[in-house]
C-alpha cells in the first residue's frame, strides 16, 4: 500500500479492510512515500504483527510500490491504495483460483463508490485466458486493486514504471498479462473510492497515459501494430466518451463517440457494455444513494 499525505479516516479504513482479510495468511506492507507526517505514527494503535511499515524517500506511488515489492515476502502479491477497501474474503478466493500455478493472474469485480464509499456501479468482467490485447484496447476492465499476482509474474513484468504520471497501473497490468493468463472470480473484490483528488479524475491526462500504454506495447510487439493501431485509437476515443458522459459533458462525449464509431464500429459497440452500467449506476446514485458497505461482518 503506497501512502503519501493520506486522509486519515480513509487510510485507516483501507488498512483495516486489508488486515480484515479472512481465510488466508498474509502480511500488509505499508510504504510511506516520504509523507510529511510519518505514516507509522498514524498506525500507532494498530497492534497487528502482520503489519509492516517501510518509509522511503518521496518518489511517487509507482516508486513506493516497487519498494514494497522488493520488501515483500509472499508468493502472491496484491496492491491496495490508501483510499480503497477490500471485500473481506476476496484475497482468499483469488488465491484459491491461482492455487500452485505461477502464471495465473486472478481477479474479482470492482465496485465504484462515492467519497463516502457508497456503491455507485460495479465494473465487472468474465474474461479469462490470454487477455493482453483486450487490456491494451481498454477492454479488460478490472482495477489493479482487484487483481492478485504470482510473484514470478510481477518479477517478469519488471515492476512499476515510475515515469507514468497516470495509467501506470494499466501499463503494469498489460506487462503482467504478457506473462500470465487471467482467471475470473465473479464476486466483488474491491470497493474503489472515486473522488476529486483521484489521479484518474483528469480525463485528458488519463487519455495521454492510455495512449502511452498502447505505444509501449506496440514498441515491444511491432508485429501487432497493423492489427491493433486503428482499434486502439477507437478504444481511446470510446473510453474518453464514457468518461465525459459520466461527468455530464454530453457534447464532448458525443464527439468522442463519433470519432470512435468512424474508426471502428465494433469497438464503439463494445464500449456500450461498459458505459451503460456506469451511466445507470450514476443516475441511480443521484436519485437514491445507497449506504456504504460494512466490513465488520
Amino acid at each position: 500500500m503506497p501512502v503519501w499525505k493520506p486522509r486519515r479516516e480513509w487510510f485507516l479504513q483501507a488498512v483495516a479492510t486489508a488486515l480484515g482479510q479472512e481465510g488466508c495468511s498474509f502480511e500488509l506492507l505499508v510504504v510511506d512515500d516520504g509523507s510529511p507526517e510519518q505514516v507509522e505514527r498514524m498506525l500507532a494503535d494498530v497492534g497487528d504483527p502482520r503489519l509492516r511499515v517501510l518509509r522511503v524517500e518521496h518518489g511517487g506511488p509507482s516508486h513506493a510500490r516497487n519498494a514494497g515489492i522488493a520488501a515483500a515476502r509472499g508468493r502472491l502479491i496484491r496492491f491496495i491504495d490508501a483510499d480503497d477497501a477490500y471485500e473481506p474474503h476476496s484475497t482468499a478466493r483469488l488465491a484459491a483460483l491461482i492455487g500452485d500455478a505461477d502464471d495465473v493472474i486472478a481477479y474479482g469485480q470492482t465496485v465504484f463508490c462515492d467519497e463516502e464509499l457508497r456503491p455507485v456501479w460495479t465494473m465487472s468482467s468474465r474474461l479469462e485466458g490470454d487477455v493482453v490485447e483486450k487490456a491494451v484496447l481498454a477492454r479488460f476492465p478490472p482495477r489493479i486493486q482487484s487483481l492478485l499476482f504470482p510473484r514470478r509474474v510481477v518479477d517478469a513484468a519488471g515492476g512499476w514504471d515510475p515515469t507514468f504520471p497516470v495509467c501506470g497501473d494499466l501499463d503494469f497490468i498489460v506487462r503482467a498479462l504478457e506473462h500470465g493468463r487471467a482467471r475470473c472470480d465473479p464476486n466483488v473484490a474491491t470497493y474503489y473510492r472515486k473522488h476529486g483528488d483521484s489521479v484518474s479524475a483528469d480525463i485528458v491526462k488519463g487519455e495521454e497515459g492510455g495512449w502511452r500504454v498502447v505505444e509501449s506495447y506496440l514498441e515491444r510487439h511491432p508485429d501487432r501494430r497493423p492489427a491493433l493501431e486503428r482499434r486502439a485509437a477507437a478504444a481511446r476515443h470510446s473510453t474518453a466518451a464514457r468518461a465525459y458522459a459520466v461527468r455530464g459533458a454530453f457534447g464532448a462525449a458525443f464527439r468522442r463517440a463519433l470519432s470512435a464509431l468512424r474508426l471502428s464500429p465494433a469497438v464503439m459497440v463494445g464500449e456500450l457494455a461498459h458505459a451503460l452500467p456506469a451511466l445507470a449506476g450514476h443516475v441511480r446514485h443521484v436519485l437514491a444513494p445507497r449506504s456504504a458497505p460494512r466490513f465488520d461482518r
